[in-house]
């Protein structure tokens, strides 16, 4: 399950991000979605990062990791997103987020699911 954090914790930034904007521009009514979403992302947050026990396994086994890739550079498998960032596209075909080795610190930019 920590391997959703990641993106959920990217989530809930956006939220907060287009949270201020509608308090600027949008309806009430919106605001208010979105802080119910945001409430509930937050649970899932705090779930997540409670552990493994949390989500049902057993104690000493862990899923296989589905956000960890083998590094193009050193073939360790250790890349990872990094969390709470994310630019536009450099073709303009949606958002990119950042990955990182933790073992040999290559870092490159893919596109979000």
């Amino acid at each position: 399950m920590n391997d959703l954090l990641p993106k959920l914790k990217y989530l809930r930034d956006e939220l907060d991000a287009l949270r201020q904007e509608l308090e600027q521009d949008g309806p009430a009514a919106a605001i208010g979605r979105l802080d119910a979403i945001a409430g509930g992302l937050d649970a899932l947050i705090r779930e997540t990062g409670a552990g493994h026990a949390a989500a049902g396994h057993a104690p000493g086994s862990r899923p296989p990791p589905t956000d960890v890739e083998k590094c193009p550079r050193c073939n360790i498998r250790s890349l990872h997103i990094l969390p709470g960032k994310a630019r536009p596209a450099e073709d303009g075909s949606g958002t990119e987020v950042p990955w990182h080795c933790t073992s040999c610190g290559h870092e490159e930019w893919r596109p979000l699911d």
